[in-house]
């Protein structure tokens, strides 16, 4: 998946970090905007878009939601 999100990352102008990321909050309630938890630190900045042929379905189309994240007591966007 690193060279199919790193071709949608330029293609949709997103930078995307080496790592990917799950959130999931520790309630396992997710709102259906994530950004609606913390405006100031989380922004919706577009999705990853990409077809695979995984298990048997035949050119399947993936679109992930990507998020900016800032770190509230560094405020650092991403991971270390």
């Amino acid at each position: 998946m690193g060279e199919r999100a790193q071709e949608a990352s330029r293609k949709n102008g997103i930078h995307i970090h080496d790592q990917m990321v799950i959130v999931i909050p520790e309630s396992c309630y997710c709102p259906g905007k994530l950004q609606d938890l913390d405006p100031d630190h989380i922004k919706h900045w577009g999705f990853l878009d990409f077809t695979a042929t995984r298990a048997g379905n035949i050119n399947r189309n993936y679109k992930s939601s990507v998020y900016w994240i800032k770190d509230k007591q560094t405020g650092e966007v991403g991971l270390p």
